[in-house]
């Protein structure tokens, strides 16, 4: 199972962002960001208020209470990549493994619909550049 510390090493790295970059923007130790994403220290819950805006996740997610949200909901996870491709006009996309993309979390989907959103977003600018 996924903990805390997991969980924080997974938001950082998907934003493409090494714990130095973290603790410069946080302005904590890099042992202090070791220790919580190791599991040797538990943040706060200020501090945990803070990873969730940083990495743009949700304090569910952080503190792994996705899981139970995902069943007592009946979430569906190709549902909502559905919703998502056509919210953003993407209108070719694969699932070449389907298996996969069924064990996606709330706060999976929270970070892809962040990353559609970035990619519509950069090709928007690139095509005003083009013009």
């Amino acid at each position: 199972m996924s903990t805390l510390g997991n969980r924080l090493r997974m938001a950082r790295e998907k934003k493409g962002w090494s714990q130095t970059e973290v603790c410069k923007k946080l302005k904590i130790s890099n042992s202090t960001l070791s220790g919580y994403e190791r599991d040797y220290r538990k943040p706060d819950t200020d501090m945990i208020l803070t990873f969730a805006n940083l990495y743009e996740v949700s304090t569910d997610f952080l503190l792994g209470n996705y899981i139970k949200e995902s069943a007592e909901n009946n979430f569906d996870p190709l549902d909502e990549i559905n919703k998502l491709v056509k919210k953003y006009g993407i209108e070719q996309m694969g699932f070449f493994n389907i298996e996969d993309w069924k064990k996606l979390s709330p706060g999976d989907i929270k970070l892809l619909e962040r990353q559609f959103q970035a990619i519509v977003e950069m090709a928007k600018e690139r095509e005003n550049e083009d013009n």
